[in-house]
């Protein structure tokens, strides 16, 4: 299962940027600033989900070296028996057995072949370990066992997320009209798609949002800010919209002015999704819930039906978390607090 952390902040620096040279109006001079889809949200609050009662159990003591190695950790996966977590602390990917043993790193911070800047999304297939860099705008290849620097490609645009669909992979980028590009290994585009509000370009952090492969045959898209889910097959073709349970539409980002900079922020909403996975015939997504009595927000799991896109439940988590990553027996979590690893005995049944 992989979750994928949403770093609104981040993306929040790119719009920083990018802000300084761009208008309000599109090139035929209409207004580019219209959000397509206006109808109320129904949130559906925290108290009103369906729980699963004892899905989480007693917490598992893991080994020191998960937390002594981790300087601030950002986002986790598990890949086969290894745990694996993006340190922004001193920028480097890490590796851990099950149950914590440090085992290695994946590259260091810096400019140089095979360095980070700014590691916004990791996946593995194989023997490879790839890496998204968004500030480099480089997807980097990395030999799985050796933790050595195999190669790199350049990506177009501001690269935000991306799934690996077999030979290819499906890239996220912010300030595009179309959100996604599918591209070859040597990173050529082949095909451009995914628009979902009017002037996405200028609307980018309202889509904004996590993507997860469903068995190489396709993905999903979750919006960060808005209760939906789109499902596309491997040729970029959308088959399936479901509404999910909050029914938050798509709105505007916040614009804000600080001197001469003209600054975005994401849409400002109660519920919002942080992460993105599958179980067998699960779809999984970590959600968020911003109260104002509270200095860290309520951290939760909304499960659907992957096929049919229907509620099924909800499982409370029982800390405020940045990440999670799901296995057949485990949870295993990133404090939002502390950035500590922590593990928990999961019942599936």
């Amino acid at each position: 299962m992989n979750f994928r952390i949403s770093t609104a902040l981040l993306l929040t620096a790119i719009f920083v940027t990018l802000s300084l040279t761009s208008c309000n109006e599109k090139e035929d001079g209409s207004k580019g600033t219209e959000i397509t889809k206006n109808e109320k949200g129904e949130i559906l609050t925290p108290e009103q989900r369906k729980w699963k009662k004892g899905a989480i159990g007693e917490e598992i003591s893991l080994h020191d070296e998960v937390r002594d190695s981790l300087l601030r950790g950002m986002s986790i996966e598990v890949f086969g028996n290894q745990l694996y977590v993006s340190d922004f602390g001193d920028m480097r990917l890490k590796k851990f057995t099950r149950d914590g043993k440090y085992i290695g790193s994946y590259g260091k911070e810096g400019r140089g072949p095979g360095e980070f800047q700014q590691l916004m999304d990791f996946d593995q297939r194989g023997d490879s370990i790839y890496v998204l860099d968004s500030r480099k705008m480089e997807l980097m290849f990395f030999d799985k066992k050796s933790s050595s620097f195999i190669t790199s490609h350049k990506v177009k645009s501001h690269p935000y997320r991306f799934a690996t669909l077999g030979n290819r992979f499906v890239i996220e980028r912010s300030m595009e009209e179309k959100l996604f590009s599918s591209t070859d290994l040597q990173g050529n585009i082949q095909h451009q798609f995914g628009q979902f509000i009017e002037s996405q370009t200028q609307n980018g952090l309202s889509v904004s949002g996590n993507i997860e492969t469903i068995s190489d045959t396709g993905f999903v898209f979750s919006p960060s800010y808005a209760s939906y889910l789109y499902y596309f097959n491997k040729e970029g073709e959308q088959t399936k919209v479901v509404r999910t349970v909050d029914r938050i539409p798509f709105q505007k980002p916040v614009k804000e002015k600080s001197g001469n900079m003209n600054i975005t922020k994401p849409p400002t909403v109660k519920v919002y999704s942080r992460a993105l996975s599958t179980e067998d015939n699960l779809l999984l997504i970590l959600q968020r819930f911003a109260k104002e009595s509270d200095a860290l927000p309520t951290s939760f799991i909304d499960v659907y039906h992957l096929d049919t896109g229907q509620y099924r439940y909800s499982i409370e988590l029982p800390l405020s978390v940045r990440d999670v990553e799901l296995t057949r027996d485990r949870l295993y979590m990133l404090d939002s607090e502390t950035s500590y690893v922590k593990a928990f005995d999961y019942k599936a049944n």
